[in-house]
Protein backbone atom coordinates (compact mmCIF):
# COMPACT_ATOMS: atom_id res chain seq x y z
CA UNK A 1 0.00 0.00 0.00
CA UNK A 2 2.73 1.87 0.84
CA UNK A 3 4.36 1.58 -2.38
CA UNK A 4 1.03 2.46 -4.13
CA UNK A 5 1.11 5.70 -2.15
CA UNK A 6 4.31 6.70 -3.93
CA UNK A 7 3.78 6.04 -7.00
CA UNK A 8 0.68 7.93 -6.84
CA UNK A 9 2.63 11.08 -5.56
CA UNK A 10 5.47 9.96 -8.46
CA UNK A 11 2.57 10.39 -11.15
CA UNK A 12 0.70 13.57 -10.21
CA UNK A 13 3.68 14.97 -9.09
CA UNK A 14 4.97 14.57 -12.62
CA UNK A 15 1.60 15.85 -14.44
CA UNK A 16 1.36 18.81 -11.87
CA UNK A 17 5.17 20.20 -13.61
CA UNK A 18 3.76 18.98 -17.11
CA UNK A 19 0.95 21.85 -16.41
CA UNK A 20 3.42 24.19 -14.68
CA UNK A 21 5.62 24.18 -18.15
CA UNK A 22 3.05 24.58 -20.11
CA UNK A 23 2.16 27.88 -18.03
CA UNK A 24 5.25 28.91 -17.73
CA UNK A 25 6.50 29.05 -21.32
CA UNK A 26 3.45 31.70 -21.83
CA UNK A 27 4.60 33.39 -19.16
CA UNK A 28 8.23 33.61 -20.53
CA UNK A 29 6.42 34.94 -23.62
CA UNK A 30 5.55 38.22 -22.06
CA UNK A 31 6.73 41.13 -23.12
CA UNK A 32 9.28 42.94 -26.19
CA UNK A 33 11.17 40.75 -28.11
CA UNK A 34 13.64 41.94 -30.69
CA UNK A 35 14.24 40.35 -34.26
CA UNK A 36 18.05 39.20 -34.18
CA UNK A 37 17.78 37.14 -37.25
CA UNK A 38 16.13 34.79 -39.43
CA UNK A 39 17.46 32.27 -40.75
CA UNK A 40 16.58 29.08 -43.21
CA UNK A 41 18.10 25.27 -43.01
CA UNK A 42 17.02 23.61 -46.05
CA UNK A 43 19.20 20.97 -47.95
CA UNK A 44 21.95 21.14 -45.82
CA UNK A 45 22.33 24.99 -46.29
CA UNK A 46 21.84 27.66 -44.07
CA UNK A 47 20.82 30.78 -45.57
CA UNK A 48 20.33 34.01 -43.35
CA UNK A 49 17.39 35.79 -44.20
CA UNK A 50 17.32 39.03 -42.22
CA UNK A 51 19.13 40.64 -39.64
CA UNK A 52 16.80 42.60 -37.57
CA UNK A 53 14.15 44.95 -38.55
CA UNK A 54 11.05 43.64 -36.31
CA UNK A 55 9.66 42.80 -33.01
CA UNK A 56 7.58 40.78 -31.14
CA UNK A 57 5.33 42.06 -28.81
CA UNK A 58 3.54 39.86 -26.64
CA UNK A 59 0.26 40.56 -24.14
CA UNK A 60 -1.87 37.84 -22.53
CA UNK A 61 -4.29 38.13 -25.26
CA UNK A 62 -3.04 39.76 -28.37
CA UNK A 63 0.62 39.73 -30.48
CA UNK A 64 1.93 42.95 -32.10
CA UNK A 65 4.03 42.47 -34.63
CA UNK A 66 6.27 45.86 -35.44
CA UNK A 67 8.40 45.58 -38.97
CA UNK A 68 8.19 42.99 -41.29
CA UNK A 69 9.18 39.48 -41.36
CA UNK A 70 9.80 36.91 -43.82
CA UNK A 71 6.05 35.63 -42.84
CA UNK A 72 4.45 37.78 -41.11
CA UNK A 73 3.80 41.43 -41.93
CA UNK A 74 2.99 43.85 -39.32
CA UNK A 75 0.08 44.03 -37.24
CA UNK A 76 -2.17 42.69 -34.27
CA UNK A 77 -3.04 39.57 -33.64
CA UNK A 78 -4.59 37.47 -31.69
CA UNK A 79 -2.17 34.19 -30.33
CA UNK A 80 -2.82 30.75 -28.34
CA UNK A 81 0.26 28.40 -26.59
CA UNK A 82 -0.63 24.84 -27.14
CA UNK A 83 1.52 21.37 -25.86
CA UNK A 84 1.14 19.34 -29.11
CA UNK A 85 2.81 17.68 -32.33
CA UNK A 86 3.66 20.12 -34.38
CA UNK A 87 2.49 18.23 -37.82
CA UNK A 88 -0.02 16.79 -36.57
CA UNK A 89 -2.15 17.64 -33.29
CA UNK A 90 -4.00 14.42 -32.93
CA UNK A 91 -0.68 12.79 -32.51
CA UNK A 92 -0.14 12.05 -28.93
CA UNK A 93 4.04 12.49 -29.09
CA UNK A 94 6.63 13.80 -29.18
CA UNK A 95 4.51 16.91 -28.24
CA UNK A 96 5.87 20.59 -28.05
CA UNK A 97 5.27 24.11 -27.33
CA UNK A 98 3.51 25.45 -30.19
CA UNK A 99 3.11 29.15 -30.83
CA UNK A 100 -0.42 29.29 -33.45
CA UNK A 101 -1.09 32.97 -35.28
CA UNK A 102 -2.42 34.34 -38.23
CA UNK A 103 -2.19 30.94 -39.76
CA UNK A 104 1.04 30.21 -38.82
CA UNK A 105 2.57 27.85 -36.55
CA UNK A 106 5.99 27.79 -34.33
CA UNK A 107 7.81 24.99 -32.49
CA UNK A 108 8.73 27.41 -28.98
CA UNK A 109 12.19 27.58 -27.66
CA UNK A 110 12.97 29.57 -24.65
CA UNK A 111 16.31 30.23 -22.96
CA UNK A 112 18.93 32.42 -21.18
CA UNK A 113 22.68 32.95 -22.17
CA UNK A 114 24.62 35.58 -20.26
CA UNK A 115 21.65 36.99 -18.83
CA UNK A 116 19.97 37.63 -21.90
CA UNK A 117 16.91 36.70 -22.73
CA UNK A 118 16.62 34.11 -26.08
CA UNK A 119 13.71 33.51 -27.93
CA UNK A 120 13.62 30.67 -30.78
CA UNK A 121 10.24 30.60 -33.41
CA UNK A 122 10.90 27.99 -35.97
CA UNK A 123 8.61 26.94 -38.82
CA UNK A 124 8.27 23.98 -41.31
CA UNK A 125 6.94 25.52 -44.02
CA UNK A 126 9.75 25.55 -46.45
CA UNK A 127 12.51 23.31 -44.53
CA UNK A 128 13.10 25.07 -41.33
CA UNK A 129 12.55 28.83 -40.67
CA UNK A 130 14.19 30.26 -37.62
CA UNK A 131 13.02 33.48 -35.98
CA UNK A 132 16.25 34.38 -33.38
CA UNK A 133 14.83 36.89 -30.91
CA UNK A 134 16.76 38.56 -27.74
CA UNK A 135 14.99 40.53 -24.63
Amino acid sequence: MKKLFLILVFVLSILSCNREDNFSIQEQLLGSWHLDNVSQRKDAAIINLQNGGASFEFSPSQLKISGNTILSSSGVFSYEVKNENYFNSDLNEPKSNILKFNNQKFVIEVAESNNVQILILTNYSDGRIIYRFTK
